[in-house]
């Protein structure tokens, strides 16, 4: 982990009104390095304008830094899909998070078993920020085969970094495994970018 550590100079009236006895105390701070913003913030606050960026040995367990940078990947994926819907090919945005996944798939799931019970049974789903609407099963399962397939790149990367993570052998290598959804490739008219 690379942190930057400076100084900070404060003054301290040790005085009374009548009599001030203003000293300069300094003391050390430090915050994490997370790039050049992270080294403005130090700046306003560091005396001279003077810094360091260092090195510290991040103190956990491999495991528990593997584990941690597990979940950011998965914060990375769950937050891209959240900003790239899919637009189909009536020309509505849908939904592609986990959550519209399985709820596509419990929709269908429990049409299916109503009408197998002999049941009245209708599909029903919704573009982003609109109404539900009735579906033909033909439709709604090809809308969930889509979504299934716009995501299956983004799964793919999603594994890909996965195994990078826990073959890192030193907590510098899970940190330099790279997490970028923007960079994964997927068939023309896939995408919404």
């Amino acid at each position: 982990m690379k942190w930057i550590k400076y100084t900070i100079m404060e003054e301290h009236d040790y005085g009374t009104a009548e009599d001030p006895d203003v000293r300069q105390v300094f003391n050390d701070a430090q915050i994490l390095y997370t790039g050049e913003a992270s080294i403005q913030d130090a700046l306003k606050e560091a005396y001279n304008g003077e810094y360091q960026i260092i090195d510290i040995p991040d103190p956990r367990p491999l495991s528990e830094i593997q584990s941690a940078r597990q979940e950011e990947n998965k914060a990375a994926l769950a937050a891209w899909l959240a900003a790239h819907p899919l637009t189909w090919t009536d020309g509505k945005r849908y939904g592609v998070e986990e959550q519209d996944q399985n709820e596509l798939a419990l929709n269908l799931m429990q049409y299916q078993v109503n009408k197998a019970a002999g049941q009245p049974a209708m599909l029903e789903w919704h573009a982003q920020k609109e109404e539900c609407r009735a579906f033909e099963e033909a439709e709604y399962t090809a809308l969930s085969m889509a979504i299934s397939a716009y995501v299956y790149p983004y799964r793919r990367y999603q594994e890909k970094v996965k195994a990078a993570i826990y073959d890192a052998q030193t907590a510098e290598a899970v940190e330099a495994v790279v997490i970028d959804y923007s960079s994964v490739i997927i068939e023309e008219g896939d995408a919404d970018a």
